[in-house]
């Protein structure tokens, strides 16, 4: 699991603090299985792997945050968490995990909330 945080943070959050010239705030990286569980997290969640961040950068936009990793990173995931423009640009958070063995999906999407519970679109 160190080895998976390390990969993470070389491969995609020090570059990308690099790009932005600012401090990535990372508000959930490695969760044990309990700390997990309680909190609701997928019991498939990559971050009880350390494979996964859930991310903000004061000063730049979460959308933006997004495009940049989406434009420049190769990751497994990555999902624009409860973004709605309406709540301004800063609204939610930026997920984004990536596997060590290179093995990425190159998935991106944004969640959203709807009366019938969370929903994902595709960013690309």
């Amino acid at each position: 699991m160190i080895e998976n945080i390390q990969a993470l943070v070389a491969n995609v959050l020090q570059p990308l603090r690099d790009m932005v010239g600012r401090p990535i705030n990372i508000s959930s990286g490695y969760r044990s299985l309990e700390l997990n569980h309680a909190i609701g997290g997928s019991e498939n969640s990559q971050h009880i792997r350390g494979e996964a961040a859930d991310i903000e950068c004061f000063g730049v936009s979460n959308y933006a945050l997004a495009r940049m990793i989406i434009d420049h990173f190769s990751v497994d995931q990555l999902i624009l968490e409860f973004h709605n423009p309406e709540e301004g640009p800063n609204s939610g958070w930026v997920h984004v995990s990536s596997k060590r063995n290179g093995d990425d999906r190159e998935e991106a999407l944004r969640s959203f909330r709807t009366e019938d519970g969370v929903r994902y679109e595709r960013l690309r």
